[in-house]
């Protein structure tokens, strides 16, 4: 059984008696080769001229690793007021109900939001519209409404615009109020200029 055995060393440290042990065996055989080689020639000499050279040991060849590094750059940042891309802009619609009855006006919150790394601006219009089928009952952007105007945006904080129906059909020349909306289930739509809208599914009742 091996002496090293139980020792706090561990598995490193036989690891490593052991390799001393196997190299001292190597210089042994080495060394003993070399003085039998030599014969009695060896024996007779004096001493002073000292014994005989002992065998050389080869040193360790040295391994070197080379590891590629690869260079990232960074994006340059957008300078902030600059126009929004169209692709970090995402739409969003939330309504407080899904169903309203008597005098009750639908309420929707429309939201804008910069996915981007940078502050940017985006310059338009959220606009809410109303379906029925094929049927477009009522759209807050219509006559002018709601208007066009610049929002600067920081990423991840959303822009909140709320509008509210007074579920009441919009009229085709802009003036006076329109005919009520019947009962039924409507659809609501955020739209924004080249953006893709948010809906969602209500009843009126």
């Amino acid at each position: 059984m091996d002496a090293d055995t139980g020792r706090d060393g561990g598995a490193a440290d036989r690891y490593w008696r052991r390799r001393a042990a196997v190299l001292a065996v190597v210089l042994g055989v080495l060394v003993a080769l070399a003085y039998g080689c030599g014969g009695d020639d060896d024996a007779g000499r004096d001493a002073a001229d000292g014994p005989a050279d002992a065998p050389t040991v080869p040193s360790a060849a040295v391994t070197v690793t080379v590891t590629a590094t690869r260079s990232v750059r960074a994006a340059p940042a957008r300078p902030e007021g600059d126009a929004c891309a169209r692709e970090d802009l995402v739409v969003g619609l939330a309504m407080a109900r899904d169903t309203y009855t008597g005098a009750q006006r639908p309420r929707f919150i429309a939201t804008v939001v910069n996915t981007g790394p940078d502050t940017c601006t985006f310059t338009g219009a959220l606009g809410v519209r109303v379906t029925s089928g094929r049927d477009r009952v009522w759209s807050s952007a219509r006559c002018g409404r709601g208007g066009s105007r610049e929002r600067t945006l920081r990423r991840g904080i959303p822009h909140v615009e709320t509008v509210t129906w007074d579920r009441r059909r919009s009229t085709g020349d802009c003036r006076g109020r329109g005919l009520p909306a019947r009962p039924g289930t409507y659809v609501a739509a955020v739209r924004a200029d080249g953006l893709r809208p948010a809906t969602r599914v209500f009843h009126l009742r």
